[in-house]
């Protein structure tokens, strides 16, 4: 089965399923099984002595570097910018092994439906994603293949980060060309 098709699947049973809130290890924060990120009615001192009521709301995601979202807690006065697969993980995934790390079942890092996460090493990681990168041009017409997005990096010049965001679907292209992982 392609990516595109175990997408699709992954969404279906994601939209038949209800969407279900558990607290994070953060204190006035809570994380779903879809990967939406909230927070609850909390009671902060005012700077001038009162009391302030800060009301429940979903919070705002961005993408990092790294492709992954992530949310920006505020907790006692400071700002930590926190991975959503990282929460999730830790609220619906029993890590019965004591792994370090999650992976991405679909490849898709904006997927954080816990559906879509597994705990796993480092080398389990890094073993799921390497997988062959096709290179296209805009026209849709296949011009290379390659055993993973370094070696397209290195053999076309391109930074392999940005190949792999046209793959993953952060971007459309990279300076003409549209690159699509294989399975």
């Amino acid at each position: 089965m392609t990516i595109r098709g175990n997408i699709r699947r992954n969404l279906k049973s994601m939209i038949e399923e209800k969407e279900i809130w558990k607290n994070t290890e953060y204190l006035g924060y809570d994380v779903s099984n879809y990967g939406r990120v909230r927070s609850t009615i909390r009671y902060v001192k005012h700077s001038k002595g009162g009391v302030k009521i800060i009301n429940e709301r979903i919070l705002k995601t961005s993408i990092n570097k790294k492709g992954y979202e992530g949310a920006t807690f505020s907790i006692e006065g400071k700002f930590y910018y926190i991975s959503i697969h990282r929460l999730v993980a830790l609220a619906f995934i029993p890590n019965l092994k004591n792994k370090p790390q999650i992976n991405h079942i679909d490849k898709n890092t904006a997927n954080n439906h816990y559906k879509n996460l597994e705990w796993c090493t480092a080398w389990e990681n890094q073993r799921h994603s390497s997988f062959i990168v096709e290179q296209y041009d805009l026209n849709g017409k296949l011009l290379n293949s390659f055993r993973n997005a370094k070696e397209a990096g290195f053999i076309l010049g391109f930074a392999w980060q940005s190949i792999q965001k046209v793959c993953r679907g952060n971007w459309k292209q990279n300076k003409g060309y549209v690159f699509k992982y294989v399975k």
